[in-house]
């Protein structure tokens, strides 16, 4: 008997999909990562992490509103003072951020002392910011005390001739430099901004 070959029927459908297989063998682990850089060690209750400096992951703990001590000096214009015996210089500050409030007491003292001369100068605790448009901008108050129980009110005033690094003394009336006298005491209050 012959068999005559006929021609290719069509294409069957797609059987239907096999069983998912079993998972295959898990890798090797990969090697650890680099440590990053963290949080700072150190710190205690309340404190809070600040940037020390423009340096990457420079940073350090700080109080918010802690007060800080400094010791502020007392120059003038053309000679600067001679503080008598029992003088003392004491100033606190608190600086959030870029503003700062400071508080001077300076007592004169007695025997030796010398007034000088020229515009009444006390430092500050963190260099302020100085601007063209602060002119003689007023940033506190105070009293100068002359020893003889009589009180001159005073302002703070800040100019770009005198630096960041302190602030003028002036009487509240016509501006002029309040009299420093022996056994007398200034007393200054001031905000402004740092630097």
């Amino acid at each position: 008997m012959r068999y005559i070959l006929g021609p290719r029927g069509p294409r069957g459908e797609d059987g239907a999909a096999g069983a998912q297989g079993p998972a295959g063998a898990a890798g090797a682990a990969g090697a650890a990562g680099d440590t990053g850089p963290g949080v700072a060690a150190g710190g205690s209750t309340d404190q809070y992490l600040k940037k020390a400096s423009g340096t990457d992951y420079d940073t350090s703990w700080a109080t918010l509103g802690a007060v800080s001590t400094y010791t502020p000096a007392i120059t003038r214009g053309t000679t600067s003072p001679t503080l008598g015996t029992g003088n003392a210089k004491v100033g606190r500050y608190i600086q959030v951020g870029k503003l700062v409030t400071v508080w001077i007491n300076i007592w004169l003292g007695g025997a030796g002392f010398a007034a000088g001369s020229g515009t009444i100068f006390l430092s500050l605790p963190v260099a302020a910011k100085t601007d063209a448009a602060w002119a003689s901008g007023a940033h506190g108050t105070g009293y100068v005390y002359n020893g003889a129980a009589t009180y001159a009110a005073v302002v703070a005033l800040m100019d770009n001739s005198y630096g960041g690094d302190k602030v003028g003394v002036n009487t509240l009336t016509g501006l002029g430099s309040p009299t420093l006298a022996s056994n007398g005491a200034v007393q200054l209050t001031m905000t402004y901004e740092a630097l």
